[in-house]
């Protein structure tokens, strides 16, 4: 659990995330509550994500992480990579293998485009993802408070 996430309510969450009938504004709302909240959350306090969920990676990340490594790609995915059986490929270490101490990112300028697009709520396909929120509100601060703004919301609107 990330800090000030409530098990009790991330399960509430949860349960909305999958039945929801969403207010037709949901990517913008989201998209704005989730700026909201990170103007005042600091990733480096938590550093959950880098914790408790390995991301995918895609072979544009892996071959630029590999250069600046300096070994082959190849060499690469023996070391961190995992392949599962769709093709998908993740870090294979968790806690991810470049997070330092104070939650810095070893790689962080040429980290995974799945690392610099997390918590993912404002990629404007909310409905799409949900799913995903569904996982990242367990362990995210910044998605359990958007995803909980926008169930009060809903809450609101349908009394």
């Amino acid at each position: 659990m990330g800090p000030g996430i409530k098990p009790e309510k991330a399960v509430q969450l949860k349960k909305y995330l999958k039945g929801a009938i969403f207010p037709g504004d949901i990517n913008e709302l989201s998209t704005k509550y989730s700026k909201e909240s990170f103007d005042k959350n600091d990733c480096l306090s938590c550093g959950n994500c880098c914790k408790s969920s390995p991301p995918l990676m895609e072979e544009e990340d892996i071959q630029r992480i590999a250069k600046h490594l300096k070994i082959s790609k190849k060499a690469f995915k023996r070391k961190y990579i995992l392949e599962d059986i769709n093709g998908d490929q993740s870090m294979i270490n968790i806690p991810c293998v470049f997070l330092e101490s104070d939650n810095t990112c070893s790689i962080y300028e040429i980290r995974p485009k799945a690392c610099a697009g997390y918590p993912h709520l404002d990629e404007g396909n909310f409905f799409k993802l949900r799913g995903l929120h569904a996982k990242n509100v367990f362990s995210c601060p910044i998605a359990y408070e958007v995803v909980g703004r926008i169930h009060k919301l809903s809450q609101n609107q349908n009394p």
